[in-house]
C-alpha cells in the first residue's frame, strides 16, 4: 500500500529482476535477485523460475539461467471497472535524438506518472548495462511522455527497456494501473 492525495492509497505492483550468476567451478549459472521491492517476493520468483528451470532441463529445453539474460517479473492487481477505472495509456518518446557525448547504455526503468501529469515524477533505473549519469536520467525525465489522448486519467507505472546508441529507443515492457482504495475501504 502507498499513500496517494487525500483519501486515496493505492496498491502497488511487485517487482523482481533476477538475472544468472555463475560462480568460479559452478558448472552452470544460478539465478541471483539482482532487486526486488520485497525478499518475500524475490525469493517466491526464485523458487518459481528455478522450478520451471529442473522442469525445462528433463524436457531438454534450454534453461533460462545459461541464456545470460535478464528477467523482470512484475505482479500487480487488477484494477476493477468501477467509477475510478481509466483505460491504459500509452508511453512515448519526445524525441530520438541523442545528445552529443552520451555513452551508449541500454537501462530498465520504472517510471511513476501520476494521474495529473503526463511526465513522470518518479523515474528508477532497475538495472543498467552502462554508464547511469545525471545527464541520461534528465534525458529520460524530460522524453517520456504518456498519451493518454481525451481518456479519464489515473496514476500509472510504466517498466521499459532504454537504449542509448545511435539513437533513443523505448520498449515498454508492461504498463500498471495501482488499485484505488478510497476512504475507510481496504482493497486487498
Amino acid at each position: 500500500m502507498e499513500a496517494g492525495e487525500g483519501d486515496v492509497s493505492f496498491l502497488m505492483e511487485e517487482l523482481a529482476i533476477i538475472g544468472p550468476s555463475k560462480r568460479p567451478g559452478e558448472r552452470r549459472p544460478t539465478l541471483k535477485v539482482l532487486t526486488a521491492s520485497s525478499p518475500a517476493f524475490a525469493a517466491a520468483k526464485t523458487r518459481d523460475l528455478e522450478l520451471s528451470a529442473r522442469v525445462s532441463q528433463k524436457g531438454n529445453e534450454t534453461v533460462d539461467a545459461e541464456s545470460g539474460e535478464t528477467l523482470l517479473v512484475v505482479e500487480a492487481p487488477v484494477h476493477p471497472h468501477n467509477s475510478r477505472f481509466a483505460p491504459t495509456p500509452t508511453l512515448e518518446l519526445a524525441d530520438t535524438q541523442v545528445p552529443p557525448g552520451m555513452s551508449p547504455t541500454n537501462v530498465l526503468i520504472r517510471a511513476d506518472f501520476s494521474e495529473n501529469e503526463d511526465s513522470p515524477r518518479q523515474l528508477q533505473i532497475l538495472h543498467a548495462r552502462g554508464i547511469v549519469s545525471q545527464e541520461l536520467m534528465d534525458l529520460l525525465k524530460d522524453r517520456l511522455k504518456l498519451d493518454r489522448g481525451a481518456m479519464k486519467r489515473h496514476r500509472t507505472i510504466v517498466f521499459a527497456s532504454v537504449r542509448i546508441g545511435d539513437a533513443v529507443r523505448v520498449t515498454n515492457l508492461t504498463t500498471v494501473m495501482p488499485k484505488c482504495c478510497c476512504g475507510g475501504y481496504r482493497c486487498i
